[in-house]
């Protein structure tokens, strides 16, 4: 049959992705009459109702308006989140995803056994082939550049790979061979099931340079060298292989050269969908979409010329589309974080499709093309235009300047979101990152801050809440809040690191101040006289023992008064006038275990960042004194201070640790 009269009709405008052409197209009568007609051999029909199969499977048939009536008419609808509907009853019964196939597509196609080991390799290499040749942003910086260790997988047959020094391959043979140095890293959840067979120790290495049986690997560890194999790929690169578990200055010095392992690796295997080793790289065949149904539609233009635009169709389940990879179990993990934004390429092993990125392209294996709503349209923080490299005169223009900044926060912002098992890694977990911007800006890098815009680095904000689900607040749900002070010391306080929980860089601190300071706003912002911190082992970007900022400051002693969550996540600041007690401003206590509830709490704020003239108010720190004089520690942002009630302040010279 091929396609029914009413498939067979469908504009071309019902897949687009212009908002102002979203539409709702009439289809069979009935939901019998849809059955009917894919019973009859309509393939789009059976995708219909293979989608309509598939929302109800997932328990999601229409919670907004409700069951529908299969007695109801069949419409099929566009949304401005480029994907389609099919609607009975104008009530959302499945979901499918059409999207258009460029007239200069020559790259495979892959068929409904796409996830098949056999399929989808030749779309991996189109992408990899593909990117080499004209993706100049993704080249790599050291294309010689290998671990120190790797393992070798060897052939499709082989029950044994093997772990390699690298000092040792000899590639004098072979000087400008680039595959034979090729390697593939791995980007995976470890879980609590690691076995010991797939770690190396000081005990085990002699082991693992002679032989690594499979059987004795997890099945991601396995899938990964059977995907490399296949790629035709020499070697891999695994951290729990790779790095001396068990030897701290080995990990030292294997964490310090992460930027460079995954930057210059052939390409990331990233496990996203498996929470720990038996999850494996694969795509799970109950979420994978159905398809694809190929549409040729016919378009006629007010001259009258004709043209044939194609259009792959797969159904989907009710999941949307853009939020898939962040649900993935490797998006919550903060190691993983910078594996995904360091590498130059890196393949998705997601629940629903193999997705992949790099600099230039992101696509997905059922539009191989493009597919950027597959990443919900994010960009990486060293994606194209991001993160950018200063000119020849080692300037940066302010628009550029202002893109890096907001980059960063975006970062800090999505890594501090994350979890960590080992709370002393929150530094080199991020070390990579902070290594690669410092390459790029000759800035210097202040455990998690950076010097030349150091001010405004210090106004990050501590971003708990009582309920833990914004906007929803429940005074009496107060559990969720999670953030804490790390254990030991890991980074000063005026650090993001130095507590557990996620923060973030406030859009109406940012987008509220003047584009050129008045210099009455400018007496009002500290002069930073010294700026230092003190590693705590081999790498400068990882764990410290010490850290200090020295500044000239105006300082004003306050008082909170223990209000606990009666605002939500702030409460008042306030200063003794006339003999009463006077609102000021307000604050968020970093951790708000440090101020409990009913009990009155002195501070000090200082003044860090005044908005725009027209507000006429500043941010500021929180501040506690420590036992050295003229030394404090930070414990809180203030905001919302008029600069009225800074003017009648002294500067002083203070450091903060």
């Amino acid at each position: 049959m091929g396609l029914c009269t009413f498939c067979s009709s469908i504009p071309l405008k019902l897949f687009s992705t212009h908002r102002d052409k979203q539409c709702a197209i009439k289809h069979q009568p009935s939901f019998p009459a849809l059955q009917a007609s894919g019973s009859a051999g309509c393939e789009l029909c059976k995708l219909f109702l293979h989608a309509i199969q598939k929302q109800m499977e997932d328990g999601e048939n229409d919670r907004v308006f409700g069951p529908w009536s299969k007695t109801g008419s069949v419409t099929l609808s566009s949304t401005k989140f480029d994907g389609q509907g099919v609607d009975i009853e104008y009530r959302t019964a499945g979901k499918f995803r059409g999207r258009l196939v460029p007239p200069e597509w020559s790259g495979p196609n892959p068929s409904d056994s796409a996830m098949n080991p056999d399929k989808e390799i030749p779309v991996i290499n189109y992408w990899l082939d593909n990117c080499q040749k004209n993706h100049a942003a993704c080249a790599s910086s050291e294309p010689n550049f290998m671990p120190s260790r790797v393992i070798d997988v060897g052939h499709a047959e082989d029950k044994e790979v093997r772990l390699v020094s690298t000092v040792e391959l000899d590639f004098t043979d072979r000087p400008r061979d680039a595959a034979a140095r090729r390697y593939l890293a791995l980007s995976h959840c470890w879980g609590l099931t690691m076995p010991p067979t797939a770690t190396t120790t000081s005990s085990t290495i002699a082991d693992r340079l002679q032989a690594i049986p499979m059987a004795g690997l997890s099945r991601t560890f396995t899938d990964f060298i059977s995907i490399a194999r296949r790629m035709y790929v020499p070697y891999v690169w695994i951290d729990s292989l790779c790095i001396i578990q068990d030897a701290k200055e080995d990990w030292e010095k294997e964490a310090s050269q992460m930027a460079a392992v995954y930057s210059n690796s052939y390409c990331t295997i990233a496990a996203s969908s498996s929470v720990d080793g038996n999850g494996g790289c694969h795509v799970d065949p109950n979420s994978e979409p159905y398809g694809p149904v190929t549409l040729s539609i016919k378009e006629t233009d007010e001259d009258g010329y004709s043209t044939v635009q194609k259009v792959r169709v797969f159904s989907l389940s009710a999941t949307p589309i853009t939020s898939i990879l962040q649900q993935d179990p490797l998006s919550s993990r903060g190691w993983t974080f910078q594996e995904r934004e360091l590498s130059n390429r890196i393949l998705h092993y997601s629940k629903d499709s193999i997705r992949w990125e790099c600099r230039d392209l992101k696509a997905s294996l059922q539009f191989p093309w493009q597919d950027t709503n597959a990443f919900n349209g994010n960009l990486r923080t060293f994606d194209v235009g991001q993160i950018g490299p200063q000119n020849a005169d080692q300037q940066l223009n302010a628009e550029q300047k202002d893109k890096d900044e907001k980059a960063w926060f975006e970062a800090v912002l999505n890594y501090t979101g994350r979890t960590l098992t080992k709370q002393s890694d929150v530094l080199h977990a991020f070390s990579g990152i902070a290594r690669t911007v410092e390459s790029r800006t000759s800035d210097r890098y202040l455990a998690g801050l950076w010097y030349s815009n150091l001010i405004h680095c210090l106004c990050w904000n501590s971003n708990w809440h009582p309920s833990g689900k914004k906007p929803v607040f429940d005074i009496n749900n107060p559990e969720s809040i999670t953030h804490a002070r790390r254990p030991g010391y890991l980074a000063p306080s005026w650090s993001w690191a130095s507590i557990i929980g996620q923060v973030r860089y406030e859009w109406w601190i940012f987008h509220a101040l003047d584009p050129c300071l008045t210099p009455k706003a400018a007496s009002l912002m500290p002069k930073i006289l010294e700026a230092t911190t003190i590693s705590a082992g081999l790498d400068k970007y990882g764990s410290l023992k010490g850290g200090r900022i020295r500044l000239v400051g105006k300082m004003k002693p306050a008082l909170t008064r223990g209000e606990g969550f009666a605002r939500q996540d702030r409460e008042g600041v306030y200063d003794l006038h006339k003999g009463k007690m006077r609102e000021v401003g307000m604050i968020k206590y970093d951790v708000p275990s440090e101020a409990p509830a009913g009990k009155i709490k002195a501070i000090i704020c200082l003044c860090v960042l005044p908005r725009a003239e027209k507000h006429r108010d500043a941010v500021g720190l929180a501040l506690l004194p420590t036992a050295i004089k003229n030394e404090y520690c930070r414990v809180g942002l203030v905001f919302g201070i008029q600069w009225s009630w800074y003017e009648t302040c002294v500067d002083w010279e203070i450091t903060i640790v």
